[in-house]
């Protein structure tokens, strides 16, 4: 089948193609860089488990990657959160506002 070139496909003019994401699930990385765990952090390593976010997507090391492929589906709008922190928390939160800028650099 050919969505390509299948009027049924066809999207219509001015559409806008988004996407979302949740830290927790894409993001992985919870021990890196000044970053504190999350609320599900703590919890899932409350126990042993393998069903945790420590690794998740990877999106917090393949952001160029994640928004190389929202670029190539041409994804219109893309959600996410990027790392962030409040100024209280000094380095950390220099660090996580370099990482901020990053991604949101590599998305324009």
């Amino acid at each position: 089948m050919e969505t390509e070139t299948d009027p049924r496909y066809k999207l219509p003019d001015g559409f806008l193609l988004g996407g979302g994401t949740a830290s927790y699930q894409i993001e992985g990385a919870w021990d890196k860089d000044g970053k504190t765990p999350s609320v599900f952090d703590h919890s899932y390593h409350l126990v042993k488990a393998t069903l945790h976010g420590d690794t998740a997507a990877d999106s917090y090391n393949r952001y160029k990657e994640d928004i190389a492929l929202a670029h190539e589906l041409n994804v219109s709008l893309l959600r996410s959160r990027p790392p962030a922190a409040p100024p209280s928390q000094g380095e950390a939160a220099k660090c996580k506002s370099a990482i901020s800028t990053k991604f949101c650099r590599s998305t324009l």
